[in-house]
């Protein structure tokens, strides 16, 4: 019967994450109808779609670590889960551009909780040495939601619409919350809650003064531009202009990001038990996935299926930026696995709310005032590139940020 409820309760955080990884990245596909019913420009529904979704979403990741670990998975899942279910029908039912953000707002607000969730089930039920395994798990799936938002969004919404395909999926949050009301118990905390505030605020302080943890944030951040930036966002134009293909046949590209990035994320943690060393890992791993988008980006020799397996390399060896959550976790107590996972999240997830908006803004500086039929703006391929050096330009520090991070043993 634990078996049975461990396995439950992982499931249902799981499908927490996914959910929730859905609602955030599903109107990356939607960009163009965006921009046509709201008369939105690129550095506008780049701001609508990731910075009000995401502003929460990063402020949060500390507080929610903490409330997360003093509140349980069951009451955090179920609150959230119907939160999100409400940002989703806010922004499915929008007529105004402020309602896109309010729901946006409300979607990244109830997401903060997802992975640390996640986080907090893994160091509550398994070893410690499991937590990088099962944070490589929770984000393959998350990296499933992602995908099913992209295709989804691409191939239902354009036949029923999106507004009410936004408002079908969001059913799913409510089923969310009831099976955590239903099947999930809390392992009891082992801290003295005396001493919560107190301690809390101490693990806190070691992680913001700790040099390691910034140098570890950095590439964390950095590592996570292939979702951000290029699935989640402007990959999918991208590939519609370069090939002349569909948004259909342009969303696998998005879908191929998702899949890798997620498999990345599991094996790298094999791989750096293998070498006994995460430094290592993480180096070569950022120097295969440089290496793969500048030859996507760049190449007029490759075709789309070349593209395709040069992006699904990048987002595999992206992968790496797993290794941030097990190495974060190093520096605090077990009963803070939470707070730990939400302070790197922090990190990371703030590359959300900055880079998408950014290559927006850049695709606005380059592009030549050229407007469609319908009076939107015309991104040329020189355009895409030269705002996507900003991506490479980020990786090659990324790198060098790690060549500082102090060795440590997997095993420890």
């Amino acid at each position: 019967m634990k078996n049975i409820s461990v396995f439950i309760t992982i499931s249902v955080c799981f499908a927490f994450y996914a959910f929730t990884y859905f609602a955030r990245v599903e109107p990356g596909a939607l960009i163009n109808d965006l921009m046509k019913d709201f008369s939105l420009s690129a550095a506008e529904v780049g701001s609508i779609v990731s910075t009000a979704a995401y502003i929460p979403y990063v402020a949060l990741q500390v507080p929610g670590g903490v409330l997360t670990d003093k509140f349980g998975l069951r009451k955090v899942i179920l609150i959230c889960s119907i939160l999100c279910t409400i940002g989703m029908l806010l922004f499915g039912t929008a007529q105004h551009s402020w309602q896109l953000v309010l729901g946006r707002f409300i979607i990244g607000l109830s997401s903060t909780t997802s992975f640390l969730c996640c986080g907090k089930a893994a160091a509550d039920l398994f070893d410690k040495s499991k937590y990088g395994l099962f944070m490589g798990i929770a984000m393959f799936l998350g990296c499933i939601g992602g995908i099913l938002a992209t295709s989804l969004s691409s191939n239902v919404a354009p036949v029923i619409g999106w507004r009410q395909f936004t408002c079908y999926m969001s059913i799913i949050g409510v089923i969310i919350s009831i099976l955590a009301f239903i099947f999930i118990k809390d392992v009891p905390s082992n801290s003295n809650p005396n001493n919560n505030i107190k301690d809390s605020l101490k693990a806190i302080r070691n992680l913001i003064c700790n040099k390691q943890v910034w140098l570890i944030g950095i590439y964390g951040l950095v590592s996570y531009l292939p979702l951000s930036a290029i699935a989640e966002m402007w990959g999918i134009p991208f590939i519609q202009h370069r090939f002349n293909v569909s948004q259909q046949e342009a969303t696998i590209s998005s879908a191929v990001i998702f899949i890798s990035f997620g498999a990345g994320s599991i094996i790298v943690d094999r791989v750096a038990n293998k070498f006994n060393s995460y430094k290592k890992t993480i180096i070569l791993f950022l120097i295969l996935a440089l290496i793969s988008f500048a030859i996507a980006f760049y190449s007029d020799s490759i075709n789309y299926f070349t593209c395709l397996i040069l992006f699904g390399l990048g987002g595999f060896f992206a992968g790496c930026n797993n290794l941030s959550f097990p190495l974060c976790y190093n520096f605090v107590p077990k009963e803070y696995a939470g707070m730990s996972t939400g302070f790197m999240n922090t990190l990371i997830m703030s590359n959300c709310i900055l880079f998408p908006p950014l290559l927006g803004k850049l695709l606005d500086i380059f592009q030549d005032g050229t407007l469609n039929s319908e009076g939107l703006p015309v991104y040329s391929l020189g355009d895409y590139r030269k705002s996507f050096t900003f991506i490479i330009i980020s990786l090659v520090i990324s790198i060098v940020s790690v060549l500082f991070i102090k060795e440590k043993s997997t095993s420890k």
